[in-house]
């Protein structure tokens, strides 16, 4: 005896335009989600600056804590 399961496509008879507006909807929740993903990074890159801005200014003229960390050509 053979199984048949049926899936969200297969109601007997092949619609064209269900696929295509079920692929489309599928496509723009991606799409949606990127986005959201995007947008939260600027979001989060946005925030940092205005913490930054927030600092002293006295903070922003400190010498390197690191000096030798990067590589200088000798003088």
């Amino acid at each position: 005896m053979k199984v048949k399961t049926r899936t969200p496509y297969d109601d007997g008879e092949f619609n064209q335009s269900n696929l295509f507006y079920d692929v489309m909807k599928q496509m723009l929740v991606g799409a949606g989600i990127a986005g959201g993903v995007v947008i939260g990074a600027g979001v989060f890159i946005y925030v940092l600056y205005l913490i930054g801005t927030l600092l002293p200014p006295e903070s922003k003229q400190a010498a390197d804590p690191t000096p030798d960390s990067f590589y200088s050509e000798p003088e």
